[in-house]
């Protein structure tokens, strides 16, 4: 047995093609080619079915001849009629086949007048022609057109089609005309480049930074050297004090805050504070570093960490063992200065934690991905180190969890120990 579906009914009725029977076709033929007059449609079809063709013309409001037309009552249908067909057809347009767009240009070109339109497009015009004469066009009424009505017929129409005419589609600018389907494309296009562009210009933005920082990196390596030359192959050192309650303490002065000990560098004139200031932070200041300066404001105005000297061995210039003595800002400082929970193996955030820059005691610098020379973790003091792998051996023993702080005062256990800060 044969089951049926509703969508197999519906692909059906989408699939059929509605047509007239041969002989209503021909009552429509004879019909339009009598322009309207029933009579003599009568002659050439068959009576019955020219009259139902009448009838069903004049339902629609197509007039029966035109010698009872009403051209200005006929003006305002057709006016009004093409405002709806404009309203209800903003998505397509129907058009003409080619055959009669160019049978209906002939006629136009020949000024309706058949007998003037090529033989080949004659039988098209002949048709075209009466249907306009059904439509009340002044083909259809040339002797009221020669009359004079014709001009106002003209004026009248001329002057309320184009108040009709697709209203909502365009609108105008002082440049010309644009359709609101051309703005959404081009908003979309906009879009669409934007959300490929945009990260894009930000990487490339985030690259320039950090090859600039590691310019400023090697500019710090020269004055590093020029300073070290001069000062019997020391680092910048401010004060003999051995340091402080804590060396975070920056604007605390010599002897108190270890980024003091950096800023000898603009100070004495052999570096600038543009130089120390890495370009992701914009809060460090880039000025001129004036005579009774001794350090930076405060703990967001430093870029860069230096090795804590304050501990009685440090390191010296072209050592045989180079240790970092410089890198960007050290996130576990400024965690622990916050009161935060540290975290050992976080990258600065001066490059969004992809990496630091690092300037080791012989002059060289490179690029870290993660926060360590060899085994030594330039954020903490080796001593916190030894701390951290006991911690980690007991939470592998079973404890839970462990604790590890840091406070501002530690200090590095030798002159091969890196431990920047702040």
């Amino acid at each position: 047995m044969a089951e049926f579906t509703d969508s197999m009914l519906f692909d059906d009725h989408q699939n059929f093609e509605w047509t007239l029977g041969a002989a209503d076709a021909r009552a429509v033929d004879a019909w339009i080619n009598a322009k309207g007059d029933e009579a003599e449609g009568a002659k050439h079809a068959e009576p019955a079915r020219v009259k139902k063709v009448a009838a069903l013309m004049a339902l629609v409001g197509t007039p029966a001849t035109a010698a009872n037309v009403d051209l200005d009552a006929l003006t305002d249908v057709t006016v009004a009629r093409v405002g709806r067909a404009a309203s209800s057809n903003a998505q397509g347009e129907d058009e003409l086949s080619p055959d009669d767009a160019e049978a209906l240009d002939a006629l136009i070109t020949a000024g309706y007048d058949v007998s003037r339109v090529p033989g080949v497009l004659r039988q098209r015009a002949t048709q075209i022609s009466n249907l306009l004469a059904l439509s009340g066009t002044p083909v259809a009424v040339e002797s009221r057109l020669q009359g004079g009505d014709g001009e106002d017929l003209v004026s009248r129409t001329l002057a309320n089609v184009p108040l009709r005419v697709r209203p909502r589609e365009r609108f105008s600018f002082s440049g010309g005309t644009i359709r609101m389907a051309d703005l959404v494309s081009i908003a979309a296009v906009l879009l669409i480049a934007a959300s490929v562009v945009w990260p894009l210009l930000s990487t490339l933005r985030t690259h320039q930074q950090q090859l600039a920082c590691g310019s400023n990196f090697a500019g710090i390596g020269s004055a590093m050297g020029t300073y070290a030359g001069d000062y019997r192959d020391h680092f910048p050192v401010a004060a003999a004090s051995l340091g402080g309650p804590t060396w975070w303490d920056v604007g605390a002065g010599p002897g108190k805050s270890n980024s003091a000990n950096l800023y000898q560098l603009p100070k004495l004139q052999y570096a600038t504070l543009a130089t120390l200031a890495c370009p992701s932070n914009s809060e460090a200041p880039r000025g001129t570093c004036t005579k009774t300066s001794n350090d930076w404001g405060c703990l967001t105005d430093v870029s860069y960490s230096y090795q804590v000297m304050f501990g009685s061995d440090r390191p010296i210039w072209k050592q045989p063992t180079p240790v970092v003595v410089l890198a960007d800002a050290s996130p576990v400082t400024r965690r622990a200065a916050a009161g935060l929970t540290i975290h050992p193996q976080q990258n600065s955030q001066n490059h969004q934690g992809r990496g630091q820059w690092a300037l080791l005691s012989d002059g060289s610098g490179r690029w870290l991905t993660k926060p360590e020379i060899g085994s030594d973790n330039i954020w903490l003091p080796a001593a916190m180190e030894l701390a951290m792998q006991k911690a980690a051996e007991r939470i592998g023993a079973g404890e839970t969890s462990g604790t590890i702080e840091i406070h501002g005062n530690e200090l590095p256990s030798s002159a091969q120990d890196s431990f920047l800060g702040p």
